[in-house]
């Protein structure tokens, strides 16, 4: 008898213990690493890896093809296309960087709009005043007066004095906004204490400058215009038109889920289309002789954007990669620093990926509504009541069943079915994420 009560002494004392641990965040560096070991195991659901060497689809695939969040093609199948200012576009551009806005970025939003783009973002900061503004400004109001919006950057910087926090609005040029109906998205980042980005925030209530009435993070204010829809805030997220983007424990945030690696590595997961490609419209050849083209390098000018801006092309149904589509432009250079860890660092040596495409991850997650749901907050320090609850139901129910093995088993067996279970749990909580419960199955047998 006073084995038993001992017994039931420590397993209570290691319930106790270990609820502390996971309530006060021993165990989130664990957890964040499990969380991202998910990822791994999924793989990408778009882009060059969800096929094999001899083009045909993998079999993990096959059997998920009424999931939209499945990009067969990750040019037509997504809703954006990632312009970016990448080493090729910067040596073919030629220019100091920044560039000029009334030569480089009032061409790319014509270009862009000539090619029946539906919303242009862009995760560039144009916060200082220059003489070209005025230029940006006109091509901006010439997108609003053609149906397109434009969405510009905007960060909520917080500073902090004697009188405590206080919250400045970094926005664009007033020369390039006033008169326009631009609209301010945020593209700050949270990143958990690892330094990886695994969540993204809905709004800033913080705000007051009164430029805007709400301010959005870049991917939710890209979708608003996108939709056409005006966001409605309840209890547990925000509903855009038919859209929702559930808070994650009553934050202004909520995880990404994302599609695949880096663009800009081996695998592609997006259609990434070099900034130099969309200055490349055809109006200026150099073996003409009687104008100066935008690009320095000469030998690059080959007029791709020329057939995606002629009306005969966009009127016949032409392969248009632009058409409808959300078009976010920005930094693809390394020496910008606009690189983040993400789960899929790790994935076949892929890397960090650019702010430009983390953005597109999140636009492309609320429209095809690939959200991710979990009924306990994988990170100990975030728990609420409820998960406090939750954790303490599981834990005893664990406890007690290894403890009433132990008792009632021999050594050997006690060992095989403790682990057992233990194996058991692990599986689930993979396989809830993967939409799979023989993963673990054919994980050892090695079946893709």
């Amino acid at each position: 008898m006073s084995k038993n009560k001992l017994a039931y002494s420590l397993t209570l004392i290691s319930i106790l213990l270990n609820l502390v641990f996971y309530w006060f965040g021993f165990y989130d560096f664990l957890e964040q690493k499990l969380y991202d070991y998910r990822f791994r195991l999924r793989g990408p659901l778009s882009g060059d890896y969800i096929y094999e060497q001899s083009n045909k689809l993998k079999s993990r695939y096959s059997n998920s093809l009424d999931n939209k969040a499945i990009k067969l093609n990750y040019s037509s199948d997504n809703d954006i296309v990632i312009i970016g200012l990448d080493q090729a576009s910067y040596t073919n551009i030629g220019r100091f960087y920044p560039y000029d806005r009334g030569l480089i970025w009032s061409k790319v939003i014509d270009n862009l709009v000539a090619a029946n783009i539906s919303v242009i973002a862009f995760d560039i900061m144009f916060d200082t005043q220059t003489l070209s503004d005025t230029i940006f400004s006109k091509s901006i109001k010439n997108a609003e007066n053609k149906g397109v919006d434009i969405i510009l950057a905007a960060n909520n910087q917080i500073e902090t004095g004697i009188a405590g926090q206080m919250y400045s609005l970094i926005k664009p040029s007033g020369m390039i906004i006033n008169g326009t109906n631009t609209k301010l998205g945020l593209v700050g980042t949270i990143n958990d204490n690892d330094g990886f980005i695994r969540k993204y925030i809905t709004f800033d209530n913080n705000i007051t400058d009164p430029y805007q009435k709400e301010y959005y993070s870049l991917a939710l204010q890209s979708v608003i215009s996108f939709k056409d829809q005006s966001p409605n805030f309840i209890k547990n997220g925000i509903e855009i038109g038919e859209l929702f983007i559930p808070h994650h424990f009553n934050e202004n945030t909520f995880l990404i889920n994302y599609f695949g690696p880096d663009s800009y590595s081996r695998i592609k997961t997006f259609n990434i289309i070099p900034l130099h490609e969309i200055l490349d419209d055809g109006s200026c050849y150099p073996e003409e002789g009687d104008c100066e083209p935008i690009l320095q390098n000469h030998d690059e000018i080959d007029g791709f954007m020329e057939l995606f801006t002629m009306d005969e092309w966009n009127n016949q149904n032409g392969v248009n990669p632009f058409k409808n589509k959300i078009a976010i432009i920005g930094s693809a250079l390394k020496e910008h620093h606009d690189m983040f860890n993400t789960p899929f660092n790790n994935f076949n040596h892929t890397g960090q990926m650019f702010g430009v495409e983390l953005h597109a991850n999140v636009i492309q997650q609320i429209l095809d509504q690939n959200h991710i749901q979990v009924p306990i907050s994988f990170k100990g320090s975030n728990t609420n009541l409820n998960d406090k609850f939750i954790s303490l139901i599981l834990f005893s129910i664990i406890s007690f069943l290894i403890l009433f093995i132990i008792m009632n088993f021999n050594p050997i067996n006690s060992i095989i079915f403790s682990f057992t279970i233990i194996l058991f749990w692990f599986s689930i909580s993979i396989g809830v994420f993967l939409n799979d419960f023989l993963w673990l199955f054919k994980y050892l047998l090695n079946i893709d």
